[in-house]
């Protein structure tokens, strides 16, 4: 098998590695693009979320946020991403994870105060991660509610900033992929 010395994307090495299996994974990707590209609106108005409050928050650094999906073999296609550092080696406080928590939240909190109709289907993965998360420091039967007064925080951080989280809206609607340094400019200095 001969391979061109052009620059490889990850499918085509899932191409090459698979062989007979590619058929039914590039239909999947190709039906989570397309619904993923008619939810637009809705990436920005979750990933807006997850950002805005990591900007906001003392303990973590926000890198990068983008509307733009992952696809891999290591991951399943998604509708953005959040890239959040957490500022302290031992960050697993209950503060500390409470806030990682609120951070989480955002996504779907952000979807359900101004979308048209939240899905809890496409948070599904920052759902499982605040429930991890809060597993560390809470026991198994208070979790649900613990990660409800999670959310509870993050609609009413959202309700106070609006305008950073418009602002943030629009820029990642227009750019796709934001950068700290953008991300200063847009939102101010980070707390």
């Amino acid at each position: 098998m001969m391979v061109s010395s052009g620059a490889m994307k990850p499918m085509d090495l899932v191409v090459i590695g698979i062989g007979s299996l590619v058929g039914a994974v590039v239909a999947t990707a190709s039906q989570q693009r397309t619904w993923i590209a008619g939810n637009r609106r809705q990436r920005v108005l979750h990933e807006a979320g997850h950002a805005v409050l990591a900007w906001r928050s003392p303990y973590l650094d926000l890198a990068s946020v983008t509307i733009v999906p992952r696809e891999g073999l290591f991951y399943a296609t998604d509708g953005g991403h959040t890239d959040v550092k957490t500022r302290y080696p031992k960050w697993q406080t209950h503060d500390n994870v409470f806030e990682v928590s609120i951070v989480l939240m955002a996504g779907l909190a952000g979807e359900e105060m101004f979308g048209d109709a939240a899905k809890p289907d496409t948070a599904r993965s920052d759902l499982d991660e605040a429930s991890r998360l809060l597993g560390m420091m809470y026991p198994p039967h208070a979790i649900p509610s613990v990660r409800e007064t999670a959310s509870a925080w993050a609609r009413w951080r959202l309700n106070g900033i609006r305008d950073d989280f418009g602002r943030l809206c629009a820029a990642l609607d227009a750019h796709e992929t934001l950068l700290a340094p953008q991300l200063h400019w847009i939102l101010g200095a980070p707390a």
